[in-house]
């Protein structure tokens, strides 16, 4: 049984993302870039656990404490203060890898791109995006990265999905 029982992995679920054609950067937490293909907006900070903790012991005093490695939030929990459009391409795989899936939980990210958009509120956006497009594949009778994204940014919208921001 390769990958496990019944064909299903021994993964039970990853921090990390996928690898699509184009992942979610630390310029696109920062609005440092703007996808002609967004399908819905995320705002956290940069929020990575640390990757591993010492002890250490203050020389002056003595007492024992614990110093973390790798630690980082950045931004807070409303991050830029604006929030940022997440590509249809993030939860797009490779097409040669596979033409009818979506994933709009384990997207496409770098490590710090995950960390600012990995919040429950953002997998419900990408998630109905992921949905909306789904259907549109098959009615179009097409792989997923195939689809008329400016049809399906219509269709978004037209459902009351925010995937531009424009400050008041």
């Amino acid at each position: 049984m390769a990958g496990g029982i019944d064909h299903r992995s021994f993964t039970c679920g990853c921090r990390g993302g996928s690898t699509g054609s184009t992942p979610s950067h630390t310029a696109d937490v920062a609005n440092q870039t703007d996808p002609s293909d967004s399908i819905g907006l995320a705002l956290f900070g940069v929020d990575v656990y640390p990757v591993r903790r010492i002890p250490h012991r203050d020389p002056a005093t003595g007492q024992l404490g614990v110093a973390t490695e790798g630690d980082m939030f950045l931004g807070g929990h409303m991050g830029t203060g604006e929030p940022y459009p997440i590509p249809y391409r993030a939860v797009t795989p490779w097409q040669s890898d596979c033409g009818n899936l979506l994933v709009p939980v384990c997207l496409s990210a770098t490590h710090i791109g995950y960390a600012a958009t990995r919040m429950e509120p953002v997998f419900c956006v990408l998630a109905e995006s992921a949905a909306v497009a789904a259907v549109q594949s098959l009615r179009e009778h097409t792989d997923v990265q195939d689809i008329d994204v400016a049809q399906l940014q219509s269709r978004l919208v037209e459902r009351g999905q925010v995937i531009a921001w424009t400050a008041a």
